[in-house]
């Protein structure tokens, strides 16, 4: 069978399979042209499908790449008996906009039960065998009858969240779509805008439920790594090569670095899952010479760049909600503060996001948002080169603003130090007095 990208190779499912919510529209040949001619053309961005990971998947999988999508009823009730059967959340903004907040889940064989109270024995089985058979929508089960922090309820907590931390966000519900689970390797892979040749990984292997941060640099792909809390190493290059495959088909922005998360089962084939817009453009710069001093803080856990003249801004600290002024300066991140939740809003709207621990994929503590999202941003992980009273000096103001100074729990005061940070991409120098300043979180 054909069609207006040839032919379908094995993964490439039926466009209208019946499945509630799971019709997509494809681009047309005057799309496809577009999208040769011009690197920069963004069709998924132009057409804004409902469901972007179904859409893009049956995109990516017509592309010659596997992509784990459930095709038709029959495949559908097989999956569902033999335990692979997967619905994932879908909204347009999960393209390049807030993503990540709703679960997905594996769905049980029908003679097990859910173990929500009021959903088991009978009741359960009659839930299972209905959401088997199509006559019971996955939308619906995943909003309100999979168990507890259904949907439904996340989509109250994260609109809470977003109130009290002053986020203003707009957020729709989430429709399902229908997937099989391939056993294996976690992949989420995000290439450096400006430092050329190097890949940021976050693997889960699968006896592991931990996620393992990567960097990986040119020269290093084919070199294993592995985390401490994991059995086996990672190597990058089959997710390196899939990746860039991928995020330069057409009808992508090719000047894009995406976040793309795939799947290696455990043959070594790697299943695409994910392609999500980050806004950072590929420009990759040459490093230049930083301004270190002797009270200089230094950082190499560091992503993004500035001029060499470097950037002077506000670096609020640990706030409690999103300050008026977060546009154009920074946020400091503690151990515990702000929340997981509240980094992700901040993420998208500060300039920098500075950390006391470290950016990366590896989420088992912190929000991955900050490694990809703000144009800039810095870890304090790796902090060789850095004099002994700058660490003192900084592990003073931490802890004040953090714990002693009062300020966790006011809501109308917060703290902030005044900083100039150049970075060149590899690693980024903060210049400051130190002295803790306050300010309304209202004002400018």
């Amino acid at each position: 069978m054909t069609n207006m990208f040839g032919e379908y190779n094995e993964y490439g499912p039926a466009l209208n399979d019946g499945f509630e919510d799971d019709q997509v529209e494809m681009p047309s040949d005057r799309d496809i042209r577009r999208g040769n001619s011009d690197p920069s053309y963004d069709y998924f961005a132009i057409s804004r499908p409902s469901q972007p990971k179904r859409a893009i998947g049956l995109y990516v999988a017509e592309q010659a790449f596997r992509v784990p999508l459930i095709n038709s009823q029959s495949e559908w009730e097989s999956a569902f008996d033999d335990g692979t059967a997967k619905l994932r959340s879908e909204m347009k903004q999960d393209y390049d906009g807030w993503s990540g907040l709703f679960s997905s889940h594996i769905v049980r064989d029908p003679s097990q039960t859910e173990e929500r109270p009021g959903f088991t024995g009978e009741l359960g089985k009659l839930v299972m065998l209905g959401l088997r058979s199509g006559e019971l929508g996955g939308t619906e089960y995943m909003r309100y009858l999979r168990g507890f922090m259904g949907w439904a309820d996340t989509h109250a907590h994260i609109l809470e969240q977003a109130m009290l931390f002053g986020a203003d966000i707009w957020l729709q519900q989430p429709t399902a779509s229908r997937w099989r689970y391939i056993k294996g390797t976690n992949v989420s892979i995000f290439a450096d805008p400006h430092v050329e040749g190097r890949y940021y990984l976050g693997a889960t292997p699968p006896d592991s439920r931990s996620v393992g941060g990567f960097t990986f640099d040119a020269g290093e792909y084919d070199e294993p790594k592995m985390f401490r809390k994991h059995k086996q190493p990672i190597v990058a290059r089959p997710f390196i090569e899939a990746y860039e495959h991928i995020r330069q088909l057409p009808l992508f922005d090719n000047t894009q670095n995406p976040v793309l998360e795939l799947q290696q089962d455990l043959e070594g084939n790697i299943h695409f899952l994910q392609y999500y817009k980050t806004g950072q453009t590929r420009n990759f710069i040459e490093p230049f010479d930083l301004p270190v001093s002797e009270d200089s803080l230094v950082t190499s856990n560091v992503r993004g760049i500035t001029t060499p003249e470097g950037k002077e801004m506000r670096l609020y600290m640990t706030p409690n909600k999103m300050p008026k002024g977060l546009a154009g300066n920074g946020l400091f991140c503690s151990i515990i503060r702000p929340l997981r939740m509240h980094v992700m809003f901040a993420s998208k709207t500060a300039e920098l996001v500075l950390h006391n621990a470290y950016i990366s994929f590896q989420n088992n503590h912190f929000d991955t948002s900050p490694l990809f999202r703000p144009p800039l941003a810095a870890g304090l992980s790796s902090c060789q080169g850095t004099q002994e009273h700058v660490l003192k000096r900084l592990n003073e103001v931490t802890e004040f603003t953090s714990f002693k100074g009062g300020y966790q729990f006011d809501y109308e005061v917060v703290p902030y130090i005044d900083i100039k940070i150049t970075s060149n991409g590899r690693q980024a120098v903060i210049e400051s007095d130190w002295k803790v300043k306050e300010t309304g979180y209202d004002d400018a």
